[in-house]
């Protein structure tokens, strides 16, 4: 994995997290990520979805509490949240990994600030494994910040710094996010050697 993923286990972070997250602010940010997400999900609320690099179950949770039954998720770690663990299916794995096999087939696949995390080699690995968990006519959606943008750059070094115990974190993550953004068009086209890419924006 690259450097920002691996800064996450100190328990000073990990309370931190705890805190912001359990605010209203970030609930109201998965809310705006719900209305973005939900035009891909349909109304077949059955519809079996992995959120990969799940991280605590927030938009896993969400899901649930919209009707959907058939979510699961997957992280490098457990951390999920008690109220959410029971609920859903997890998995301790990365879709980088190079012998990935779950039990289950997915008609979507949500990456929500995940790939920025992987080198290039994993990139191409994690893409060959999303072919493999996706049932015919799957879909793919990949969220990720785009830090070389103006909104980007507010966020990382604006933003952020309301809340100091995150900052150092994010000062290495946002090394991977650049590294990623350079990135970008190679991404897209070996994504378009085996995907029918809908819409991506930068």
């Amino acid at each position: 994995m690259a450097g920002g993923i691996q800064n996450i286990d100190s328990e000073q972070f990990e309370a931190g997290y705890v805190a912001w997250r359990t605010k209203k602010l970030w609930k109201a940010y998965q809310a705006i990520k719900y209305r973005f997400v939900f035009p891909i999900l349909g109304v077949d609320r059955g519809r079996h979805i992995l959120d990969v690099g799940c991280a605590k179950g927030h938009f896993v949770s969400m899901l649930l509490e919209h009707g959907f039954s058939q979510v699961d998720g997957m992280d490098i770690a457990d951390r999920l949240f008690p109220g959410v663990r029971g609920r859903m299916g997890f998995y301790i794995d990365s879709i980088a990994s190079p012998r990935l096999d779950l039990p289950k087939r997915y008609d979507i696949l949500l990456f929500q600030n995940v790939l920025h995390h992987l080198t290039a080699q994993e990139v191409c690995r994690a893409i060959a494994n999303m072919k493999n968990l996706l049932n015919e006519g799957g879909q793919v959606w990949i969220y990720d910040v785009n830090s070389t943008s103006i909104l980007g750059a507010l966020f990382y070094r604006g933003l952020l710094r309301i809340y100091p115990e995150h900052y150092r974190l994010n000062t290495l993550e946002r090394a991977d996010h650049d590294g990623f953004c350079r990135r970008w068009p190679a991404i897209v086209s070996a994504l378009e050697c085996d995907f029918r890419v809908i819409r991506h924006s930068n």
